[in-house]
């Protein structure tokens, strides 16, 4: 099963939330959680882990979302800011 991210990239990104491949499908790691999500789809499991990075961001904490592909490279990031205030809609940073 595949670990969950580092402290380290916790710290400077706020909440990580990284996809990446297993056998037979893919894990969406947090973070905040010891158990780690399992899907079939990678579609699935990349909209799984935005999900979860916007919960956070409109709970007020940074998250990033880290996406990698079968190789295991890193293809794409998307940032979501923590809300302040008023309710605003995440802003993504690149890629997805």
């Amino acid at each position: 099963m595949t670990a969950r991210p580092s402290a380290t990239l916790a710290e400077r990104y706020g909440h990580v939330v990284t996809v990446t491949p297993l056998d037979g499908g893919w894990c969406v790691a947090s973070t905040l959680s010891e158990l780690p999500l399992v899907f079939f789809s990678g579609a699935q499991a990349e909209l799984s882990a935005r999900r979860l990075a916007r919960t956070f961001a409109e709970a007020g904490k940074d998250a990033h979302v880290i996406v990698r592909d079968r190789r295991n490279v890193q293809i794409g990031t998307v940032c979501y800011f923590a809300a302040e205030g008023e309710e605003r809609p995440a802003r993504t940073s690149s890629g997805l």
